[in-house]
Formats: structure tokens, sequence, C-alpha cells
């Protein structure tokens, strides 16, 4: 590779990370301003597709608009909810912990070790429950709170929609070039619009049923982990662990005893074993043809850069950027390292 373009390469790379890092309060809203023009579109399509011809395309759109705000709308309110909820009972589940702990170490024998107090004391000071909530309910709070900016770009997105289209024809140079980008552009739709229809279909298959053992064991807030679990198994790997461990270990907390603790764990993770391991592999197929090795470096990646909703949003990002250096065959190379099994 000629030096100068390698130099060119590593300082445009620097600067898209530096862009990343310290863009994020613009960038981010920006993003799920993308992400959601592009579902409200995807749903409009379809809506087309069931309606009467009769219905002009503004009139699908916005009836999408306002399926997916009210849903919006119930998620945010089972959060407020719930949060608040979860917030007063933080000092009793604290107290409740300690109880437990008492009670091992009574049935263990080490009651009077003097230790057992102390490492309790350390251990909630540090552990600081009702802070560690509160941290998560500011994190909620701010991202609501880029709720209007996130609305004005994808307004702004939807209104432009025709003219972006008129723009990208005049960009091409050849009609053999443009053919070959729109095909481009109609792959990364199609796989990515595969995915994500999937997954929130899995996503709420676990979520609904995780719900349903919770409400049966008697949980503290089953809706609202079950909206957690939702979310979480969006974030691969990782996300599904994460996602069963706060409801089992409030169900220690809350009921104080190991056999609730065990069925509330058992059944909970059967259940995502049952659709992660099982039902999505058959489902996904190609839809979702990377490495897991770059699964795993991509959503450290973007989990770092940009949190909780890079990494949703890291699987996305990375088939996309699979199916661009596909097309071109100086990136070629890149895309099938990038690949599960090489073929794209």
């Amino acid at each position: 590779m000629d030096p100068q373009r390698f130099i060119a390469t590593v300082v445009g790379a620097i600067g898209m990370v530096l862009l990343l890092i310290y863009g994020k309060p613009i960038l981010l809203p920006f993003v799920i301003a993308v992400l959601a023009a592009y579902l409200i579109t995807a749903f409009a399509d379809r809506l087309r597709d069931l309606l009467p011809e009769i219905f002009p395309g503004w009139v699908t759109r916005l009836l999408a608009t306002l399926v997916l705000g009210v849903g919006v709308l119930v998620v945010l309110e089972v959060l407020a909810h719930n949060l608040q909820q979860v917030v007063e009972a933080a000092p009793r589940y604290e107290n409740n912990l300690t109880n437990v702990v008492r009670n091992w170490a009574a049935a263990l024998g080490i009651e009077r070790l003097p230790s057992v107090d102390w490492v309790l004391s350390r251990t909630l000071d540090r552990l600081d429950i009702q802070g560690l909530i509160g941290a998560v309910v500011g994190s909620v709070t701010s991202i609501v709170g880029n709720g209007f900016l996130v609305v004005l770009y994808a307004a702004f997105l939807l209104l432009e929609r025709g003219s972006l289209r008129r723009k990208w024809l005049l960009m091409h140079a050849s009609e053999a070039e443009r053919l070959r980008h729109d095909a481009t552009i109609v792959e990364i739709g199609v796989r990515v619009r595969r995915y994500v229809f999937l997954k929130t279909v899995l996503s709420v298959i676990v979520a609904v049923g995780s719900w349903a053992i919770m409400e049966l064991i008697g949980i503290d807030f089953a809706s609202f982990w079950a909206l957690l679990i939702f979310a979480l198994n969006f974030i691969p790997y990782i996300g599904s662990p994460i996602a069963v461990a706060f409801p089992v270990l409030l169900s220690l907390v809350q009921f104080g005893d190991l056999p609730t603790f065990l069925i509330t764990a058992v059944t909970l993770t059967a259940i995502q074993m049952l659709v992660g391991s099982i039902i999505e592999p058959r489902l996904m197929g190609r839809s979702l043809n990377l490495s897991p090795v770059i699964i795993l470096l991509s959503l450290a990646l973007w989990g770092s850069l940009w949190g909780p909703v890079g990494a949703l949003f890291s699987v996305p990002i990375m088939v996309i950027l699979t199916i661009i250096m596909s097309q071109f065959p100086s990136t070629r190379p890149f895309a099938i390292l990038l690949s599960r099994d090489g073929d794209v």
C-alpha cells in the first residue's frame, strides 16, 4: 500500500473514532432518529400492502407513526410507573438481603463469627442498591430527555425522503453505477429488516414467557423485568444472562428461600436457552452472517463508545458494514473476514 494512502487511512480512522466519542450528544439522537424513520417507513410499506390503494403514502406513514408512537408511550408509562416503585422498595430489599445472608450464615454455623456483620456492612455500603437503581433511573431519564430532538430529526428525515431520493439519483455518473448501488441498499434493507423483525418477535416471546413465570411465582415488578428482558435480548450473547440475573436475584432478596430462587433461575434460563439456542439459529439463517468474535468485538466497541444504546445498535451496524464492504473489490476481503462462513 502507498505510504501516503496508509497514513491517510490511519488518520481518518482516528478522526472517526474521536468524532464518535466527542460527537455522541449530537450523533446518538440522530442515529436513533434514523432508526425510527427507517422503522416507520418499513412499517408504512407493509401497511400499504394491506390497505386499499386509494390511501396515499402519507396516510400510511402517519398511521405507522401513530402506532409506533403509542407503543413508545406505553413502554415509557411502564418504565415510569415501575422505576419509581423499584427505587422506593430498594431499602426493603437491602434489609431482606441482610436477613438472607444472616440466615444462611446461621445455617452454616458461622453466625457468631464477627466477620459476618462486618462483611455485611462493608458489602452493603459499597453495593448501595438504591444508588445503583437511581443511576439506572437517571440514564433512562437522559434518554427520554433527548426524545424531542429524536422526534425532530425523524420528522425532517421523513419529510425529506423524496428529495433524498432525487439527490441519490443525481450523485451517480452512470445508470450502471446507480443500479449497483441501489442493489446494495436493497440488500442492506432486506437483511436489516429481517434481523430486526425476527429479533423483535423472539424477544417478545422470551419477554412474555418470562413475565408469565414471574407472575406465577409472585416476583415484584414482573412487567418491568419483562420489558428489560425484551430490550436486553437485542444485545448478543451477554444480554440474555444479564436480563435473567436481575429477576433471579430479586427472587432471592424478595422471598429469601433457596427453592424459589432455584425455580426462578431454572425456568427463566430455560426460556432463554430454548429461544436463543434452538429457535433463533433456525429462524435467523443467513440474515446474521457475522462471526461471533466480530459480534463480541463490535459489542465491546460500540458499548464503550455509546453505552447501552451503542450495544443495541452494534449488530445492525456490523451487518450494514459487511454488506457495503462486500460490494467493492478493495474492501471485499474485510467483509469475508467479518462474516461467519466467508460467503458474502
